[in-house]
């Protein structure tokens, strides 16, 4: 009940794809840390901290999971998405070297990963992310999959601002699931 339309973009994955919801109390590390299969999404609070990317984290039920976390799991995923605020933000160091969440899941084996660059609107993600996954049930790349998602989304509302529909960003590869 913290972000009431997660619950509408899982069910709107849940038929798209044969999958796991694990909704509210059910949305634990237990679940996260299960064997992969082809795709991960979180939908929750996410929390990038500019100061001290390795204390970035997602919000799940029983605890927060912090970017050195993510590294520590088995994310051998075709796609791993983090629908929530903030999580494909990075910290580049005076060495180049980047932190952040996208780091963490991409080094923790995940081929790619769909995080956003800023805070995200609820319900416009909901819509955003179903049709992100119809299109990628389609057969689409998954660059492909979020352009037409991002196109959908403005011929449903053409006036609409692009921080309300272009916070996401593909990391990693692009091929179709």
């Amino acid at each position: 009940n913290r972000i009431p339309f997660t619950l509408t973009e899982a069910r709107a994955i849940e038929p798209v794809f044969s999958s796991e919801i694990y909704l509210e109390k059910e949305a634990t590390l237990s679940k996260v840390m299960k064997p992969p299969l082809q795709i991960l999404h979180i939908a929750a609070h996410g929390c990038h901290r500019i100061d001290q990317p390795d204390f970035s984290f997602i919000l799940l039920e029983d605890q927060q999971v912090y970017t050195n976390d993510f590294l520590q799991m088995d994310l051998d995923y075709e796609l791993v998405t983090l629908s929530a605020c903030d999580t494909g933000q990075l910290k580049v160091t005076a060495c180049e070297e980047t932190i952040g969440l996208c780091r963490s899941i991409l080094l923790a084996g995940a081929k790619a990963a769909l995080l956003s660059l800023w805070k995200v609107d609820d319900e416009m993600n909901a819509v955003l992310i179903h049709f992100f996954y119809k299109s990628l049930a389609g057969g689409a790349t998954k660059s492909r999959a979020l352009q037409q998602a991002q196109l959908s989304v403005l011929q449903e509302n053409p006036r609409m601002h692009p921080a309300f529909w272009g916070a996401f960003q593909l990391f990693g590869h692009t091929d179709p699931v």
